[in-house]
């Protein structure tokens, strides 16, 4: 009875007419249904379209080679190539197919038909409408930390002893401060002798002006971040006599918070120079903060000659006597450059540079040995650090020195250990090039050139790179690509030379040039 109760509110549901609402909620399913549908479909179809890949380890180039021309043999419906012309079938072939000529005493050489190559346009190897966008983050900053408790004021509360009560304490009326009780006898009785106290005035000094305006610039300069403010009244006071020399010091300190570094070492130096008792120490401090590598060689001018080394603070000998050091070697010092860096302690993070520095000037002084352990040994301290700047520099270094050396294997274990992201990695690859041509390498090399020679780097300036190409090319026989190679050569760099010498020949001025540079960097 109740089956068919509920079969006929059914039955009822299906023939009543359906509300705009129930009709809109079925389109909205039926939508969703056809949009989930149509996407399962462009996504099978999207699989479907794409290759098979299998990632194995290839065990030498061979197999790597090998790989490589099957994927090629399959793809020939995919690249459209042309031009290929046989060789001449009674010429004998190496192992690779390639045709050769026995030379024997012959009076001379005939005409061979070695064939050509097939090729394949550029274009096809194009992407359309490929663009690279480089997302901008801004740099996030440490929240500020709560200020420590220190252990005095801990062990102020911790080792407080608490007074335990055993009974009540009487109350005395003086704890409380009440005195006894004020009578009029007792005021009557008191006596009072006035007591005149004149004051001692100190004889008065009138101020200069001079001396107001510098009171004023200190006060300003005291509050802090005022410097923009009280510069031009330091500037002014230096010109005076009296206040020339402090408003010197204050001027350059405010020169360094200001970014105006020329300027600070003009004003801060002399103070060095001088020894001064009350701010060569300061000066020296900050200029060592924060001073800029083009004013190093002066920093050191002035150092290496102090008089005085109790001038230099334990807190700030390590930077100041690295700093020291890299003067010196731009000076060409070596021996200096050695000496100073050697102060540097172990615990420094300055340590590791300033061990750069000492292995770089003897290899200067012709001490490559000496040079080659210190790098090494720098090369297994620097190794799980975060300074890849320094870790790159000591690779190619060594890499360098090995090539001298004709250890060419060696040199190319350091040449591969380049950062990627490093400015001087194109010009260490260049390097490494020539390096696999020395040791038999030629794909290698031929390999390693034609990434650089990607659209990616088209703006680098490398026409070196194209003469490894064109060697490993003449090495493994492939003339024609190495005709193609200096054919390139000459079509991309021909232009830059004849470019290079007419602005030279038009730009005498070096202003001409810092501007050229500043227009480049604003593009």
């Amino acid at each position: 009875m109740d089956r068919g109760k509920k079969n006929s509110r059914k039955l009822v549901e299906k023939m009543s007419p359906k509300s705009e609402e129930q009709i809109a909620k079925e389109k909205r399913i039926q939508a969703e249904l056809e949009r989930q549908k149509k996407e399962t479909e462009t996504l099978d179809q999207l699989k479907n379209s794409l290759p098979e890949y299998q990632s194995q380890e290839i065990e030498g180039y061979k197999g790597f080679v090998n790989n490589t021309v099957n994927d090629l043999n399959r793809a020939k419906d995919i690249l459209q190539s042309s031009g290929a012309i046989a060789p001449d079938p009674n010429l004998p072939k190496t192992k690779e197919g390639v045709p050769y000529f026995l030379l024997s005493k012959i009076e001379r050489v005939p005409k061979l038909n070695v064939g050509r190559e097939a090729t394949v346009t550029s274009d096809q190897f194009m992407v359309k409408d490929y663009a690279l966008g480089i997302d901008k983050y801004k740099e996030s900053k440490a929240l500020r930390s709560p200020e420590s408790i220190s252990l005095q004021e801990i062990e102020k509360w911790t080792k407080k002893q608490i007074i335990v009560i055993t009974e009540e304490k009487k109350l005395e009326r003086k704890e409380f401060g009440i005195r006894d009780v004020v009578t009029e006898d007792k005021i009557q009785k008191l006596t009072v002798v006035p007591k005149v106290t004149l004051d001692k005035y100190m004889d008065y000094k009138k101020f200069t002006k001079s001396e107001l305006k510098m009171l004023a610039a200190m006060i300003l300069y005291q509050k802090g971040n005022k410097c923009h403010m009280v510069a031009g009244l330091f500037d002014d006071l230096s010109k005076t006599d009296k206040q020339s020399k402090e408003a010197n010091y204050y001027l350059g300190i405010c020169s360094v918070e200001m970014g105006f570094h020329s300027e600070a070492v003009k004003r801060l130096l002399p103070f060095i120079k001088s020894e001064d008792s009350e701010y060569a120490t300061s000066a020296m401090e900050t200029l060592a903060k924060t001073l800029p590598r083009e004013y190093e060689v002066s920093f050191y001018e002035v150092i290496k000659d102090l008089k005085s080394a109790a001038l230099i603070k334990a807190a700030m000998q390590d930077k100041i006597k690295y700093l020291q050091a890299k003067g010196a070697y731009k000076k060409g010092h070596y021996n200096a450059a050695v000496e100073a860096a050697s102060v540097v302690g172990k615990a420094s993070e300055f340590y590791p540079s300033a061990q750069f520095i000492i292995a770089t000037s003897h290899y200067n002084r012709g001490r490559v040995q000496e040079a080659v352990d210190i790098y090494r040994s720098l090369d297994k301290l620097i190794a799980e650090g975060n300074d890849e700047n320094l870790q790159t520099l000591v690779s190619i270094n060594l890499a360098r020195i090995a090539f001298q050396s004709e250890k060419y294997k060696t040199a190319l274990s350091f040449y591969q250990k380049m950062k990627k992201n490093h400015p001087l990695w194109v010009q260490a690859l260049i390097e490494q090039g020539w390096t696999q041509i020395m040791v038999g390498d030629y794909p290698g090399a031929i390999g390693n050139m034609y990434s650089l020679h990607s659209p990616y780097f088209k703006s680098v300036f490398m026409p070196e790179s194209w003469a490894v190409r064109t060697i490993g090319y003449l090495n493994i026989c492939q003339y024609g690509d190495a005709y193609n190679s200096l054919t390139k050569l000459e079509k991309s760099y021909g232009q830059w030379y004849k470019d290079v010498e007419n602005y030279k020949k038009n730009n005498k001025l070096a202003k001409n040039y810092y501007f050229t540079v500043v227009n480049y960097l604003k593009r």
